[in-house]
């Protein structure tokens, strides 16, 4: 079983009176760590193949754009 928090901030707003729009900023902590094996035909920045996950603090943003047809 893997664990971890997160959160997620989200405005939403009208850009110049008629874009409807909304910002977000989330965040999340991974509080186990493992290592995944890649396949060889993924190309990796360790000579061993694998990828470690989790103990680190992912954070995210971005801007949509919500139009209803």
């Amino acid at each position: 079983i893997k664990t971890g928090v997160g959160a997620e901030l989200r405005v939403g707003m009208n850009s110049y009176y008629f874009f409807p729009s909304s910002f977000y900023i989330s965040g999340a902590y991974g509080f186990n760590s493992y290592e995944l094996q890649l396949p060889e035909a993924f190309i990796t920045e360790t000579p061993t193949g694998t990828v470690d996950y989790g103990q680190r603090l992912l954070i995210n943003f971005g801007l949509l754009f919500d139009f209803e047809f």
